[in-house]
């Protein structure tokens, strides 16, 4: 009988196979340095990339900042502007608003039937003194002034009658209080009119 000793076979594979376990356990730890390698190249690449394009940023921010603090400027100047123009408007219309007050009031006045003797503006107020041939003529005045936009508030305060000796005429004084108003101004469309096509 022939006796066959597998002990050195048994051993030699044994050492083959730690052999081929240290080289893959080798080549995974050089794959894995390899491919940190490379991850940290490409994350450096783009962070450089992403510092260059911030930096650009930056200078733009930088410009653009210079830009608005120049149109902050013009805007304040704007402002000051209309501050100045708003009260030059003012200004006009209150040098206005008198003499358009006045002509609505003479044109409230009857004809060749009531005069006015003084006028005196305090403020908003209008005192009226005056003579008119009766107590309806008056009457008819106060109603004309009423209807007047930039007039309200009308009220008579005294009414006298009067006779005039050298010309043999009753006449009745009165004494007219009322208050002056700044009509708002009408609201413009900034839509313009569409014009009819002519057929």
């Amino acid at each position: 009988m022939i006796r066959i000793n597998l002990l050195p076979f048994r051993v030699e594979r044994k050492k083959e196979n730690i052999r081929r376990q240290l080289s893959i356990y080798l080549l995974s730890i050089a794959f894995l340095l390899l491919l940190s390698f490379y991850i940290n190249q490409s994350l450096s690449h783009k962070i450089t990339r992403l510092e260059s394009i911030r930096s650009a940023k930056r200078n733009e921010l930088a410009k653009y900042e210079k830009i608005n603090r120049k149109i902050r400027k013009i805007k304040k100047r704007i402002e000051e502007y209309q501050a100045k123009l708003n009260v030059i408007k003012n200004i006009a219309q209150s040098r206005l608003e008198p003499v358009i007050t006045l002509d609505e009031m003479v044109r409230a006045i009857p004809p060749d039937s009531l005069w006015l003797n003084s006028l005196r503006f305090d403020g908003r107020k209008l005192r009226l003194d005056g003579s008119a041939k009766d107590n309806d003529t008056i009457a008819l005045f106060m109603t004309r002034l009423k209807r007047m936009p930039r007039i309200n508030n009308v009220e008579l305060r005294v009414t006298k009658l009067i006779k005039l000796p050298n010309y043999n005429v009753n006449v009745c004084n009165f004494n007219i209080e009322c208050a002056t108003i700044v009509p708002k101004p009408k609201k413009v469309s900034a839509k313009p009119k569409r014009r009819r096509k002519k057929k």
